[in-house]
């Protein structure tokens, strides 16, 4: 076997390791992911709509926009065209945790925080600093004395538990409560309640409640941090909010870097020709049912991968490395064998 052979067999191994997480990803959702490429390929440029860059500030997939700074965040949470539930503390206790609980909310664009009773300072150094970019939620939020006070103007209230209660009531996954709480949003104002850091919502505060929202743990271990359980809900509310406004990112997708396009098919065959162009000037195969058999399964190899003009052009820069240097040890063997036989 000559050396361009084994070289050109030692590149198929390396592409085919790079390519295994993408070709889990292709399995895993190739429908969606099909059509994607294929709106692509259908442009006269085809660049991916989930990978153009937005030209002002932040990258964007489609209608999902990450931004480049917190700047004016609470204000825009506030501007959102949909009324999002408001969250409830009962009884908090852990100022941090008060703290966590706003990131929490504007992360996925919540604002409103109501809190009954706190047993600490919600405006305190601790809690301030855990908010990070989201202390307006913390400097706007409104405290009550009683839970009854807090619920006066609300028209449906969701409370978390994990533990069962003696009553009969509404029970949601917070998916579920997220399909709820949307469903009137603009004309029916939800509030989400959760209980204190050590032992929750008391069946009291469970009353006020028309629906109860249960978090699916491990059940030998259930019980989960305050911020963590408003972080689970919020989640789930603007997936839904997104789904509803037709926002979501879509669920896999391939994101080449900024600037790149997918590569065009007359790109690729022109590498798929090229390189087995050189195997066969190497005898990489001779019997020919097997060499288009062999052929067949090399191109099935890279297009399961969804690849860029770049990576094109960095395989064809390989094969141009390995054909001259492949020919220049061939030059240097037969002029080893002349001074041989002299």
């Amino acid at each position: 076997m000559s050396l361009l052979t084994i070289y050109l067999i030692f590149i198929y191994f390396i592409v085919l390791s790079i390519i295994v997480s993408s070709i889990m990803i292709n399995k895993i959702n190739k429908k969606r992911l099909s059509t994607i490429l294929l709106k692509c390929n259908n442009n006269d440029n085809p660049i991916s709509p989930l990978s153009s860059l937005n030209q002002e500030k932040g990258r964007n997939f489609g209608t999902y926009t990450d931004a480049e700074t917190k700047e004016g965040a609470y204000e825009a949470a506030k501007g959102l065209p949909i009324t999002l539930p408001c969250i409830i503390l009962v009884n908090p206790f852990l100022d941090q945790n008060v703290g966590s609980v706003s990131r929490a909310m504007l992360n996925f664009g919540l604002t409103e925080l109501r809190v009954v009773d706190p047993q600490c300072n919600i405006l305190s150094d601790n809690a301030l600093a855990l908010a990070v970019g989201s202390s307006d939620i913390l400097k706007n939020a409104k405290v009550y004395k009683t839970l009854r006070e807090c619920c006066s103007d609300l028209q449906n209230v969701m409370a978390t538990t994990v533990r069962p209660r003696d009553m009969t009531q509404t029970i949601l996954s917070p998916s579920g409560a997220a399909k709820a709480a949307l469903q009137y949003s603009n004309n029916v104002k939800t509030g989400i309640m959760f209980g204190p850091e050590r032992s929750g919502l008391t069946n009291e505060d469970v009353a006020f409640a028309d629906q109860i929202i249960s978090i699916p743990t491990f059940k030998r271990f259930s019980s989960l941090n305050l911020a963590q359980a408003v972080n689970i809900v919020c989640f789930e509310i603007w997936k839904r909010n997104q789904e509803m406004t037709q926002t979501n990112p879509p669920e896999i997708w391939l994101q080449p870097r900024d600037g790149q396009r997918f590569a065009k098919k007359e790109e690729l065959l022109a590498f798929f020709d090229r390189l087995e162009s050189k195997l066969n000037e190497r005898n990489f195969q001779i019997d020919e049912n097997r060499r288009i058999l062999l052929y067949r399964n090399l191109r099935n190899i890279f297009q399961r991968v969804s690849l860029t003009k770049s990576d094109v052009d960095l395989l064809q820069g390989v094969v141009t490395a390995l054909i001259k240097n492949t020919n220049d040890n061939d030059d240097n063997n037969n002029n080893n064998n002349e001074n041989d036989k002299t």
